[in-house]
């Protein structure tokens, strides 16, 4: 018996990341049947508009946390109409959203007030994000993910220190 070649495509996840203007947006916009979560505004930039949860360019983007989760809970029942989910500004999910919740949820101004304690609702909320992402991957959306850089300073084991490039999150 010959098992017989056939297509098949196993949801994929990606992260494009890197500087502003390094063509991220650009690249992400040649994925196929993708319907984007823009939180940006970068599709403006694009020849074409791409198929949009809401509209960058006006009030529309989700204002909360949960509205946020609520937006990543609706677009599953798109699966049919799309198969991949582009979120342009992975780095955002955390300015816009996370980090304003967790404030919220610990009544605090900044993360490191009251003994940092509004740290312990940004791993939570980072939990909360990747589980309903990962909904999205098991429902069988491919996730792809654009983020901007940052430039850190890290300390080796020796006690050197160097500069790397990582995510802006």
């Amino acid at each position: 018996n010959i098992s017989r070649a056939k297509d098949r495509t196993p949801p994929l996840r990606a992260i494009l990341f890197g500087e502003v203007g390094m063509w991220k947006t650009s690249t992400a916009a040649h994925v196929p049947r993708a319907l984007w979560i823009d939180l940006h505004g970068s599709t403006a930039t694009l020849a074409r508009q791409p198929d949009c949860a809401f509209d960058p360019l006006s009030a529309d983007r989700p204002e909360t946390f949960p509205e946020f989760i609520d937006l990543l809970r609706d677009v599953s029942r798109y699966r049919g109409e799309f198969d991949a989910i582009v979120t342009d500004g992975l780095d955002d999910i955390d300015r816009l959203y996370i980090r304003p919740e967790a404030l919220r949820r610990s009544n605090c101004q900044a993360l490191g007030d009251n003994y940092g304690k509004p740290y312990d609702h940004v791993v939570t909320l980072h939990n909360e994000v990747v589980a309903a992402y990962e909904s999205l991957y098991h429902a069988g959306f491919n996730l792809i993910f654009t983020a901007h850089t940052q430039n850190v300073e890290r300390v080796s084991a020796e006690g050197a220190n160097f500069m790397v490039t990582d995510i802006d999150v």
